[in-house]
């Protein structure tokens, strides 16, 4: 089974990477994205794709690991990175945005990240950075995580364009 491809348009061809899934059916379809879920035991390596219209797409040599999974010791799973964020939004001065992080299964804002700890965000711009209190970056979580934008104004403002996750300050 294929999964879909990250495209990139280079003028005269679009080039893409997409996932060779490799791995039993899941268990429990309830629970995809949870540890336990049978999701331990998928497979995936890189393809590479291309076209030339977006609607034909062909695997320059097919099946071709392209960019092949590590061995079975090695840990090619979810990546740790301390990581910035970021908004573009606009109308803040009046009403103030803040972020908060939640845990993915209880659904529970995770200490030093709720609501209350981060710094409420009053200036619009395309790339505005969250921060909260003691904190300038969101450390490596153990699991997967929920973002809430928490927004107010009644008057079409404030409106959020985009949030950015970056491991790099400032960019």
């Amino acid at each position: 089974m294929h999964v879909g491809a990250a495209v990139w348009n280079r003028g005269n061809v679009l080039i893409g990477l997409y996932g060779q899934w490799h791995g039993s059916p899941l268990a429990r379809r309830e629970r995809v994205f949870l540890e336990g879920s049978g999701m331990e035991r998928i497979r995936v390596d890189l393809g590479l794709v291309v076209s030339q219209d977006a609607i034909h797409w062909r695997e320059p040599e097919r099946e071709r690991r392209f960019i092949p999974r590590g061995k079975e010791e090695d840990w090619d799973g979810s990546v740790l990175n301390q990581m910035n964020a970021f908004v573009n939004a606009d109308g803040l001065e009046q009403y103030p945005l803040t972020v908060e992080l939640r845990d993915y299964r209880s659904g529970r804002p995770i200490p030093g990240y709720a609501a209350e700890e981060c710094i409420p965000l009053r200036r619009s711009g395309l790339r505005e950075a969250i921060g909260w209190k003691g904190r300038s970056q969101i450390e490596p979580q153990p699991g997967p995580v929920l973002l809430k934008v928490n927004m107010s104004g009644r008057d079409q403002k404030p409106a959020l364009y985009a949030l950015y996750l970056s491991t790099e300050p400032g960019t």
